[in-house]
């Protein structure tokens, strides 16, 4: 990548709180674009670099790392996207300039009733596969633990975080306290699986009712957003940084 990026931070599992020593290392950088990338025919779009040869498996303290542009970060951001958005509430970062800093300064636009929505939904899709046996799941994890503790552990914090987001207007990260402990043990293969399903069904429960409560907006605020795009990348364009 070029010195355009604005804001680069590792969010999964480090974030969390709940890494292990078989963790792989997940960065999400954010870049501002050239008018020739934008305006022009050279197309831009997200980029990836990684440890891992193509098709390969991340190793254990690998790093995968993926680029956004500013304009496709926000639209996903402002839609609730609970990975994307987690960026803006991460407790440090390796890079973060003026720009960056700006973004976070406008993260609560970001914040809605349609982001908790995207976190039930992706939660319900956590759980959907949790229940489903065959592909989607990971055989090894079925066979060690009797199912696959990657979708119960998304399922149970994307929950929590959604939670969070409603009632205070941003994730939970990492998690704290009894959620970690009990994340960590989710991870670990050391809870039942119908114990499990029950905790989801309430954590989910929560979530919803959450939602239903919440004084947050229904939508992100795209006006806020939208002056926020058009100062930085002017301010880009006329002095070819960003600051």
């Amino acid at each position: 990548m070029n010195g355009n990026i604005i804001l680069l931070g590792e969010y999964g599992s480090v974030a969390q709180g709940t890494a292990t020593a078989d963790s792989d290392h997940d960065f999400m950088g954010i870049y501002m674009e050239s008018p020739e990338e934008v305006i022009g025919l050279e197309e831009t779009d997200s980029k990836r670099e990684s440890d891992a040869k193509d098709g390969e498996k991340s190793k254990p303290g690998s790093t995968d790392t993926t680029y956004h542009t500013l304009r496709k970060f926000v639209k996903l951001a402002a839609g609730g996207n609970p990975t994307i958005g987690s960026i803006l509430f991460l407790p440090e970062y390796k890079v973060l300039t003026s720009t960056g800093q700006h973004l976070l300064d406008i993260r609560d636009a970001f914040v809605s009733k349609k982001a908790g929505a995207a976190y039930l939904g992706y939660m319900d899709a956590q759980i959907k596969a949790f229940n489903e046996t065959g592909r989607k799941n990971r055989a090894e994890l079925v066979e060690q633990y009797g199912y696959d503790i990657k979708f119960g552990y998304h399922a149970y914090r994307l929950g929590i975080q959604g939670i969070t987001m409603m009632r205070y207007g941003r994730p939970e990260l990492p998690l704290l306290d009894g959620k970690l402990e009990y994340a960590k043990t989710i991870r670990a293969g050391k809870i039942e699986k119908d114990d499990l399903l029950e905790t989801l069904e309430e954590v989910r429960w929560n979530l919803q009712k959450s939602i239903d409560k919440s004084e947050l907006p229904d939508y992100a605020d795209k006006e806020r957003i939208n002056r926020f795009l058009v100062d930085e990348y002017q301010w880009y364009w006329d002095h070819g940084i960003t600051y």
